[in-house]
């Protein structure tokens, strides 16, 4: 017992595997929202199936990143209607 107190948390083989797992979604995240960007980039307004077809190409949980995009503001879904509407 000793011998894992005096290593520290950092030091336990789940420690490690929970922090690695962290960064590990944080990359994916990262790639997520780099993909939703350069889309809207190319074309302001995107069919939210289309992006989240190519969203499940890469790893990880591609709808959730667009969920967490929309909670917080950083995209916006429109209808048909509303796109026609829009200026492009």
């Amino acid at each position: 017992m000793e011998t894992v107190w005096n290593l520290g948390i950092q030091g336990l083989p789940e420690y490690k595997r929970v922090e690695t797992a962290k960064k590990t979604a944080a990359r994916f995240k990262s790639i997520h929202y780099a993909y939703v960007f350069r889309e809207l980039m190319k074309r302001r307004l995107v069919p939210k199936d289309e992006l989240e077809t190519g969203l499940m190409k890469l790893p990880g949980d591609g709808k959730a990143t667009l969920v967490n995009m929309h909670v917080g503001g950083l995209i916006s879904y429109f209808t048909d209607e509303e796109a026609d509407g829009a200026s492009v």
